[in-house]
């Protein structure tokens, strides 16, 4: 063989490394091995599905906050995720039928929380409900989907929760009289696990990682810490406080169209503001970044401006200002924890409670005589009121 074909032959070898050992490594690795969080293992990513995550999957993984990765104020969690046949988080079911469904987040998804933790998980113990997380990877889940989804038009909720973070409220999208969603839920069975080891491939999260690595051993990441509480703060957080204002009466408008348009095929609907950890923890945000150690009066001035046109909000602003001596927020991370979900579930039980309650003195049944059963059997909050719901009109 002359050295012309060795050359080639060795050059053609190295570039077979370079390009496919990535591939041959997560081959052999287990699929969150690179990732710090379950949610980028388990994220549809590259091959445009609707479906949110890989679906009918169980992962355990010890996690980092998606602020401090990989830096000393990082905090490890372990948690445990479970996604449906739908690709949502939800634990698996062959029940298409929901009273309550949950649009939302990261946030409503449960980032940084164990599957047990999710607001999901948390409202179905409380009321014994059929609760139903909708909650996708994107911004904000489209309230569109839902009501355009076939197997939610044939079995209609009693309730929709939408939940937005703060700085993203201004995201919310209108509502649409005939959407078509461009992509489908719809299972591919035949197709689903090859499509998804495709997609979890070309993610090229090895590539990626030692990439990060290789920065971060340049310039590491910077980071807006409290060197005192160790709380890490989101930069974009703070920047949004002012554009968020922008948008402030576009955002109410197409929170009322929900609202309208819910309450026209007989479907309860509430709103669900998250509040940026930076609105609730301002004073902890680090000196040089003392514009932003204020209290910002966006929330609380929507919250106010939606009630006053009759849009059902659960105010988690002033309960989490009254208790966040407690702690409602990952020290690494700009997602909520388990003891503001839990807070939050308390609320919305609260309220769907009162809607009950309502319903009952009127015609038209928010819900039918077995979910009310089922929810005064599991409520806290039933004694008080159950001899109001007795009164006659």
């Amino acid at each position: 063989m002359n050295k012309a074909i060795q050359k080639f032959m060795l050059r053609g070898t190295l570039l077979f490394v370079i390009v496919f050992s990535p591939l041959l490594i997560q081959l052999f690795f287990p699929m969150d091995y690179f990732n710090y969080r379950a949610w980028e293992a388990l994220r549809f990513d590259r091959l445009g599905s609707e479906k949110p995550f890989y679906t009918n999957r169980h992962l355990e993984k010890v996690e980092e906050g998606d602020l401090a990765y990989r830096t000393p104020y990082a905090v490890k969690k372990k948690v445990i995720w479970q996604t449906d046949k739908y690709g949502f988080r939800n634990y698996p079911s062959d029940d298409d039928q929901y009273d309550v469904v949950l649009i939302g987040d990261s946030n409503m998804v449960g980032s940084g929380v164990s599957q047990e933790n999710t607001l999901a998980s948390v409202l179905s113990r409380k009321t014994n409900l059929r609760v139903y997380s909708y909650a996708s990877n994107n911004v904000n889940s489209n309230i569109n989907k839902v009501l355009a989804e076939e197997r939610f038009r044939k079995h209609p909720q009693k309730v929709i929760i939408v939940e937005s973070i703060e700085r993203h409220i201004q995201d919310l999208p209108a509502f649409e009289e005939n959407f078509t969603s461009k992509r489908s839920v719809v299972r591919l069975s035949l197709f689903e696990k090859p499509i998804e080891k495709l997609d979890s491939l070309l993610k090229m999260s090895s590539i990626r990682y030692g990439v990060a690595i290789a920065k971060e051993k340049i310039k590491p990441r910077s980071i807006i810490v409290n060197p005192d509480t160790k709380m890490v703060f989101y930069k974009l957080a703070l920047d949004n406080q002012q554009f968020n204002i922008k948008y402030f009466d576009r955002s109410v408008k197409n929170l009322i169209e929900y609202d309208n348009v819910l309450n026209r095929k007989g479907i309860k609907f509430i709103f669900l503001p998250i509040p940026d950890k930076e609105t609730i923890y301002y004073s902890d945000i680090p000196e040089e970044y003392g514009m932003f150690r204020k209290e910002s009066p966006f929330l609380e001035n929507f919250i106010r401006v939606l009630e006053q046109n009759n849009v059902t909000v659960i105010n988690t602003l002033e309960n989490f200002k009254r208790n966040k001596q407690k702690g409602l927020f990952f020290l690494d991370d700009t997602h909520w924890n388990e003891k503001a979900v839990n807070m939050t579930a308390d609320l919305i039980v609260k309220e769907i409670e009162v809607m009950a309650v309502n319903d009952f003195r009127s015609d038209a049944l928010l819900v039918d005589q077995w979910v009310w059963t089922q929810f005064k059997q599991h409520s806290p909050y039933t004694e008080p009121l159950a001899a109001v719901s007795n009164q006659p009109n």
